[in-house]
């Protein structure tokens, strides 16, 4: 009986939607990255003012809160046509990870140009993209 409960207290919020988040391959848990409260407070403090509203002239994604999620996911990157702006599940393959975390991301320069994002910002964006890159 007492292990029907505690599979319950399991599965059952599970089942709801509930999230713990992600298991690295040390066996720790990341917890679960929000768009709205932990990817677009980064974009609206160090992109927009580059990467603002769609129709700038810009080849660039908007980032501002109505138009990111749109611009980036599954969408194809104009300076790397063979890569997206994020491929869910995949930073390592996503062009806007490549951007801000690598010096040399092999076309243009490193993102934002006024300078770099913390390592904890960067690993928030990798986290949130190798989760799904979900619009939570």
């Amino acid at each position: 009986m007492a292990f029907r409960i505690v599979a319950l207290l399991i599965i059952v919020p599970l089942a709801a939607g509930g999230s713990c988040g992600t298991t690295t391959p040390t066996g720790t848990t990341t917890p679960t990255v929000s768009f709205a409260d932990d990817i677009l407070p980064i974009f609206i403090s160090r992109c927009t003012g580059c990467h603002g509203s769609a129709g700038t002239g810009s080849n660039a994604p908007a980032l501002t809160s109505a138009e990111a999620f749109a611009a980036i996911v599954n969408q194809a990157s104009v300076q790397r046509p063979d890569l997206r702006h994020v491929s869910p599940g995949s930073a390592d393959t996503s062009w806007l990870f490549l951007k801000v975390s690598s010096n040399a991301p092999g076309v243009g320069v490193r993102m934002p140009t006024g300078g770099a994002l913390s390592a904890d910002d960067i690993a928030t964006i990798r986290n949130w993209i190798n989760q799904g890159a979900l619009n939570n």
